[in-house]
């Protein structure tokens, strides 16, 4: 089970919910996952920055349950979805591309060789 989620306190507040219904309604927490999409790498440690703030509190809440796997922040995510844009491993897509192979190989998926455009 994947739960996507932005740095946000309504992806909190939904996480929180998840949790407790996933907990509560089937045996499948342990196999819950948060994915952090729309990830930046930190720019300042000042804990006060909002950024920052949003990750400490995901990664105290729900340390558990943290992916390894992020998605970056990155406008072609937006073009590959909105516009079917194609995802590829080209310079420019790349780190989405690597992404995308790490979360399907977290899940278990197997990669074909020779698939190298995605």
């Amino acid at each position: 089970i994947i739960t996507p989620v932005a740095f946000s306190q309504f992806d909190i507040k939904g996480c929180q919910f998840l949790k407790s219904q996933i907990n509560r309604d089937t045996d499948k927490l342990p196999q819950w996952n948060i994915l952090f999409n729309f990830f930046r790498k930190q720019r300042t440690d000042n804990p006060e920055n909002q950024r920052n703030q949003y990750e400490s509190i995901f990664r105290n809440v729900f340390s558990d349950y943290i992916s390894p796997v992020v998605i970056p922040e990155t406008t072609y995510v937006r073009k590959i979805i909105d516009a079917g844009e194609q995802l590829t491993a080209t310079k420019q897509k790349a780190a989405l591309h690597n992404a995308i192979k790490d979360l399907s190989e977290f899940c278990g998926a197997t990669i074909r060789q020779g698939n190298t455009n995605g």
